[in-house]
């Protein structure tokens, strides 16, 4: 199952492989149980080991692993990364959290 979120979830991550990479933010722009498209400033390289924190509808997710698939820079100089979760118990976990969303018509909602 995917989704796109009505509005974009902020995330902030860390590098996990390179120690002298600072943290980033950016927006996940769509996600499902296995991965997010994840849109940022910073730069990101396929390959690239990440920890996630983000909020979904009312749960926060904190140090979620996931690694770069494909990452693509636009013309503004944003970048467009598909990441893939690497916890197969988070996994699972996000998919009933998406699940029960998406059953119940909850609204994803962002704190500002």
């Amino acid at each position: 199952m995917k989704t796109r979120a009505p509005r974009n979830v902020p995330a902030r991550f860390s590098f996990q492989d390179v120690l002298l990479r600072a943290e980033g933010w950016g927006h996940l722009t769509e996600i499902h149980s296995a991965g997010a498209e994840l849109l940022s400033y910073f730069r990101l390289c396929r390959g690239e080991a990440l920890s996630l924190d983000f909020e979904l509808a009312g749960v926060s997710f904190v140090a979620v692993r996931a690694r770069v698939l494909s990452s693509a820079k636009d013309a503004d100089g944003y970048f467009y990364a598909d990441i893939r979760f690497t916890d197969h118990e988070f996994r699972s976990r996000l998919g009933a959290h998406l699940s029960a969303v998406l059953a119940g018509g909850i609204d994803v909602e962002i704190r500002r």
